[in-house]
């Protein structure tokens, strides 16, 4: 990934080797690109909590793989955020992380943790579910009106069956 844009977000240093963006500088605006590195060459592997939240001027968020955790509350109330790219496995997604966006369609990649009501009110996006998980906690998807799953981990589909939740998906 280019990395010409890093020098748009603020870093907060984990370690001698990472970082943690903790914010983004008032002239970023439409999709971004978070960058793999930051200016002084610590990889990025996190999203700190609030990091963007509030934020009106960004459209998009494209994580490269580097990131393994995005905080809590993180892009919570970014009202016109209507598409992220996640890297393809993520350690966790904290609570509120994208709460009160505008997303249109979330495709969820291999996650250890989802907390509680992560991309809840999130009312026109299309939720696609096709990763192997094992519970979803409460409130998840909250205020969501499409949710799209296919069920290829045998521990969900028994729990679906014996909640008749099959027969919804």
């Amino acid at each position: 990934m280019n990395n010409e844009n890093s020098s748009l977000f603020l870093y907060d240093n984990i370690n001698a080797m990472t970082c943690q963006i903790t914010g983004v500088k008032k002239d970023a605006k439409g999709i971004i690109e978070i960058p793999e590195l930051s200016p002084n060459g610590h990889l990025v592997v996190a999203i700190a909590n609030n990091a963007f939240k509030g934020n009106l001027k960004i459209s998009g968020i494209v994580f490269p793989e580097s990131v393994q955790k995005i905080g809590h509350a993180a892009f919570e109330n970014c009202k016109n955020l209507t598409q992220v790219t996640f890297p393809k496995e993520l350690n966790s997604i904290g609570n509120k992380a994208f709460k009160r966006c505008d997303l249109k369609e979330i495709v969820l990649p291999k996650v250890s943790s989802r907390d509680f009501a992560a991309f809840s009110y999130n009312s026109d996006a299309v939720i696609i579910i096709d990763q192997e998980i094992n519970y979803v906690k409460s409130h998840a998807f909250n205020g969501c009106k499409k949710i799209l799953c296919s069920i290829d981990n045998e521990v969900m589909e028994k729990s679906a069956k014996a909640n008749r939740l099959d027969e919804t998906i």
